[in-house]
């Protein structure tokens, strides 16, 4: 039976007979229809003849040479690691490095131990698991900022500085938080007191737990609309369902049109405090008056808070 090749078919050789004299020479091209399978062979002018079709195979299998020793006739068999070639890792987010194609035999997808990370060593072409603490990334990403005013008065309650409308979300997801972690918290607004304004008292929090706060101090008397910012900075010690934190921070309001006035907040631990970093951890500053008056006037314009890995 001869053929013209019309549907789509793959050529994949040829074999040729290379006689000492030219006149002789009978070259045999190979092709397969991508349709049946048939295979068909051909001699130089081009008339195909089919030979034969292929049997269906089990999924995974190869028409290839042996997979070890000398040259041998091409059979179905099944793909082995030296069918594969070996590719760069670059780009590569999950999955498995097989031991015998260079890598590991880690999974990409696995969860390192707590505070480790799997890093690529270009050298060796391995990946080796090590301590995130070794690694001094300054990732830095910002959780939460206020879109509205927050107005504290009239009370002597511990009452939050963070507005309910705002970007993101004043909290840390679980298992975020390495050891080095810093937590910092930027607040600013305008303050008003009364002829007798009283004490005010300032703390920084995580996980609902006061990591340091301000010794309740006096407030300048009669302020009217004074400027004020403040800076709290919270710092993981220790990473892990018991771990630990420390942190501190400043309030500073102006008196004056030149004169500010500086209320620090130290630790509240000696330094640390608890933290369970698996779990999500709420952030807040807040802020109490120590006179429950009309005049006594807190407006918290800005609020920010930034987590650095």
């Amino acid at each position: 039976m001869t053929t013209n090749l019309v549907r789509p078919y793959i050529l994949v050789g040829y074999l040729a007979d290379r006689p000492a004299n030219p006149a002789q020479r009978n070259d045999v091209f190979i092709a397969i229809d991508t349709a049946s399978p048939t295979v068909y062979i051909a001699t130089e002018a081009l008339v195909w003849v089919a030979v034969g079709t292929f049997a269906a195979q089990t999924a995974t299998h190869v028409f290839a040479g042996p997979t070890g020793g000398g040259p041998a006739a091409p059979a179905f068999r099944a793909l082995v690691a030296g069918d594969i070639p070996t590719l760069s890792i670059t780009g590569k987010t999950s999955g498995t490095l097989p031991a015998n194609r260079g890598g590991t035999g880690l999974a990409l997808t696995v969860n390192p131990p707590s505070n480790e990370i799997l890093v690529w060593d270009v050298n060796t072409g391995t990946f080796t698991r090590i301590n995130a603490r070794y690694i001094e990334t300054g990732l830095s990403t910002r959780l939460y900022e206020a879109r509205a005013t927050v107005t504290i008065s009239a009370s002597t309650t511990e009452t939050t500085m963070l507005s309910g409308t705002a970007s993101g979300a004043a909290s840390i997801p679980a298992n975020i938080l390495i050891d080095g972690s810093r937590i910092r918290i930027k607040l600013g607004g305008t303050i008003s007191s009364a002829a007798v304004a009283g004490n005010i008292t300032i703390r920084g929090k995580v996980g609902g737990t006061t990591v340091c706060a301000s010794t309740a101090a006096a407030i300048t008397n009669n302020l009217a609309g004074r400027r004020w910012f403040a800076e709290i900075e919270l710092v993981v010690r220790t990473s892990g369902a018991s771990g630990t934190i420390t942190g501190g921070g400043q309030f500073v309001p102006m008196v004056t049109a030149t004169t500010n006035n500086f209320y620090g907040l130290p630790p509240s631990g000696a330094p640390t405090v608890a933290i369970d970093t698996t779990v999500i951890n709420a952030v807040d500053a807040t802020f109490q008056w120590g006179t429950n008056s009309g005049s006594n006037i807190l407006n918290v314009e800005h609020a920010e808070i930034e987590l650095i890995i």
